[in-house]
């Protein structure tokens, strides 16, 4: 009966020992318990990226991570992991990956985990990652939640913009006009019909511009002006050959 029971009780802490056998730690040497979520918080347009080290209590075991992104934000972002030096192919955060198998070696492997996101929109995803032996003998798995904020505009002061009278207006074959600006800005010029028949950009570190009027049928056109941080300016122009 003795014999028995050892024999149940070492089955039984082989199991437990097997299963326990792969871990993951955080940058600070904390355990993830399993379906424990970390949160990352990042900027549209940014790479944003986390590190964790795997853990194996036994001996070399070859093991795969297996990710499924479980919450998407917005479509059109990806993912990536790499472990060590090896990373591995960019994937749609609508899409799930497993890595290639990889060697984990015994004790606090010093190759990392990295889990790497390119968001392109703010929003929320949230993607699983499971580390699992090859052999699915064992697993351990976490969450994180990736937190994207949209990128900051910058602020756009006062814009100190002018425009002098066209001239000759009417205009047979060009029309001249001086102008300044703090900032780059675009002149669209609209025939009768509401219909846009040529646009110019205007750079803030010229300050005279001359627009060809030959290709332009007779007519009445307005001359409409914008650049951040102003008010529209516009101008009347007749065009008559």
């Amino acid at each position: 009966m003795k014999k028995l029971i050892l024999s149940v009780l070492t089955v039984i802490s082989s199991v437990t020992i097997g299963f326990s056998q792969l871990s993951v730690q955080d940058t600070t040497g904390v355990m993830l318990p399993n379906g424990d979520t970390v949160y990352v918080s990042g900027v549209a347009g940014y790479q944003s990226s986390n590190r964790f080290y795997i853990n194996n209590s036994g001996k070399s075991i070859s093991t795969n991570v297996i990710c499924v992104p479980t919450a998407v934000a917005v479509s059109g972002c990806t993912y990536s992991i790499c472990v060590g030096s090896a990373c591995y192919k960019i994937v749609s955060d609508n899409t799930n990956f497993m890595s290639p198998t990889f060697l984990v070696p015994a004790g606090k492997d010093t190759n990392a985990l990295y889990t790497d996101y390119n968001p392109s929109a703010a929003g929320t995803t949230v993607i699983r990652y499971d580390v699992r032996t090859a052999s699915a003998s064992d697993s351990t798995w976490f969450f994180v939640k990736f937190v994207i904020t949209p990128t900051s505009v910058p602020t756009i002061v006062a814009n100190n913009l002018k425009m002098s009278s066209l001239y000759p207006n009417p205009a047979n074959n060009a029309v001249s006009f001086t102008y300044h600006t703090d900032y780059s800005g675009t002149m669209s010029i609209y025939n009768s019909l509401g219909q846009v028949v040529k646009t110019m950009n205007l750079s803030s570190a010229k300050e005279s511009m001359s627009l060809d009027t030959s290709d332009m049928p007779s007519g009445v056109y307005i001359c409409r002006l914008q650049a951040a941080g102003a008010n529209v300016a516009f101008r009347r122009l007749v065009v008559s050959h």
